[in-house]
């Protein structure tokens, strides 16, 4: 049998008569609620790079006020040791 033969055939799914080629409504939903993650999963996506790029930015400035903080810790102790 052709396959367009095969297409045009009618068939039993789910208990009712579809032709080829043809969607459920179900499957149509479920397609569609796919398409839709695929578009979430990408605005989540480009909001963890958003989230991932503040943190850093916020490492950087915590790791710059240590570093900073260490320095002058350093310092008043040279100076106090200098004093004694």
């Amino acid at each position: 049998m052709s396959e367009q033969a095969k297409k045009a055939r009618g068939s039993l799914k789910s208990g009712s008569l579809h032709a080829g080629g043809t969607k459920t409504v179900g499957a149509i939903a479920r397609e569609m609620s796919g398409l839709e993650g695929i578009g979430l999963s990408r605005q989540v996506e480009a909001l963890d790079i958003v989230q991932i790029a503040a943190m850093l930015a916020q490492i950087a400035q915590l790791t710059s006020t240590l570093a900073e903080s260490e320095r002058r810790r350093v310092a008043e102790q040279q100076s106090m040791s200098e004093i004694v």
